[in-house]
């Protein structure tokens, strides 16, 4: 009928470390405790999911029209005011566990402002992010510490991936791209670091039957 309909997000769920996952999230004050919930809360609708400084032991996975935000003290009210680089927000596969994954023709996907560390995948894809057949939006993260069979920090397939102002370190991988992996599709990485990530094949990255865009940042 003419209506201009708002621009969203659709809703925010705050998270923080001592939230409880029975909470709406509709506040800090009444944050919810891990960032599935978070996620799985937002996606009914689509919107935001803001995530407060701290550690959080858990695999999460991404859903459609959600975006995922770390870096808060906690006190914000609108995006822009989050630090995440005083702000660590952790996603820590403990060494038992991949941290992160995207399914399949996932759209809408958002991953802003995390230290994804200690993931593990021994004989899989992805120990820190595993992006299967999707290609989600991963903003100003660090990959650390770890460890898959293919992509130790960063596995991509079917539609590759697409990463910025990332700091990928110290990964490795048994075989191909022990910081980052990426099979078919079209892979981009701007303005990243990657450093000290070691494979059987291709250390740093390992990009095969993929479209490759790589601008500014650092190998090593």
């Amino acid at each position: 009928d003419g209506t201009a309909w708002p621009e969203g997000p659709c809703i925010i769920v705050r998270v923080a470390p001592d939230g409880d996952d029975t909470n709406d999230g509709s506040s800090w004050a009444v944050a919810k405790r891990t960032v599935q919930a978070g996620i799985d809360a937002a996606a009914e609708a689509g919107g935001e999911v803001w995530v407060k400084a701290g550690t959080y032991a858990e695999r999460i996975t991404l859903r459609t029209f959600v975006h995922v935000y770390g870096g808060f003290a906690g006190t914000e009210t609108d995006l822009s005011d989050r630090d995440p680089t005083n702000n660590l927000t952790i996603i820590d596969g403990q060494g038992a566990r991949r941290c992160v994954y995207a399914g399949v023709s996932m759209t809408g996907v958002l991953l802003n402002g995390f230290v994804i560390a200690n993931g593990s995948a021994p004989s899989g894809p992805g120990g820190g992010l595993f992006a299967e057949s999707g290609a989600p939006q991963i903003r100003n993260c660090t990959f650390q510490g770890n460890s898959g069979g293919c992509g130790g920090g960063v596995c991509g397939s079917g539609y590759g991936s697409d990463l910025a102002e990332c700091v990928i370190i110290g990964n490795t991988a048994s075989d191909y791209g022990g910081g980052v992996f990426s099979y078919a599709g079209s892979t981009r990485l701007a303005s990243c670091t990657l450093s000290n990530n070691t494979a059987r094949e291709g250390g740093g990255a390992w990009i095969s039957d993929s479209i490759a865009q790589i601008s500014g940042g650092t190998f090593d």
